[in-house]
């Protein structure tokens, strides 16, 4: 049974080391929410970490990672989803975020799009943390990454140079799947399948979303605080 995913939305808004400790007490508090069918699940509650448009930067996120991966039980709290675009992040702190992966197995899309700083070494990061984590065997075998801006320093071509370079790659334990089709291009989206142990095919063009709302931690512009509430979506 999985509950709707919990959101904590400060997307837009200006994120600082003050910020941390809620957002880890809000992971670490949140009791654990139910289905439609009133059943509690046994996993750990999942959140959707949204933090895009905001003055974030790579020492911020690499302290805010340290304090959910040192006081946040993976038993009861994950992040299965981190919305970082636009925050002027570079390899460090795509280098956190892999530690993040290696820990939360339930991580399973990093939107960095729009952080010219990140280059090949900080998605190679990413991409060697979820080959490393097995969350093959834990059936949680693929991961999202949206890499996609004017910088010309990361596309298919040079991505496809460097897995070229790994064995696990040329033995086929390591499969990664790109979208566009245009070697050259620099929007990328890696669908990352860890091994062939998975033969679930999801599109490429955008992550699985069977979630119609989430609870969610909203930024309040009246009181320059988040508020919990409940987001209503469609597909």
């Amino acid at each position: 049974i999985q509950p709707d995913p919990l959101r904590i939305d400060l997307a837009s808004t200006r994120v600082t080391n003050a910020c941390i400790p809620e957002i880890v007490r809000t992971m670490q508090q949140t009791p654990k929410i139910k289905t439609p069918h009133g059943k509690t699940s046994s996993g750990p509650n999942l959140f959707k970490l949204h933090l895009e448009r905001t003055n974030l930067s790579s020492p911020v996120l690499r302290r805010l990672i340290a304090s959910i991966l040192e006081k946040v039980d993976t038993k009861k709290a994950q992040v299965s989803a981190l919305w970082v675009h636009h925050c002027g992040l570079d390899d460090k702190g795509a280098k956190s975020i892999a530690e993040l992966i290696r820990a939360h197995d339930s991580l399973r899309e990093v939107h960095v799009s729009h952080n010219n700083k990140i280059g090949p070494d900080g998605i190679m990061a990413l991409i060697h943390a979820a080959y490393e984590s097995g969350r093959s065997h834990k059936g949680k075998s693929w991961l999202y990454i949206n890499k996609w801006d004017a910088s010309p320093n990361v596309n298919q071509g040079i991505l496809k140079s460097r897995l070229g370079e790994l064995n696990n790659y040329k033995e086929g334990k390591l499969r990664v799947e790109f979208w566009p089709s245009s070697p050259q291009t620099n929007e990328v989206h890696v669908v990352l399948k860890v091994s062939d142990s998975s033969h679930r095919k999801f599109p490429l063009h955008r992550v699985p979303n069977q979630f119609e709302s989430s609870h969610t931690l909203q930024n309040d512009s009246k009181h320059g605080k988040g508020t919990w509430g409940k987001r209503n979506r469609g597909r």
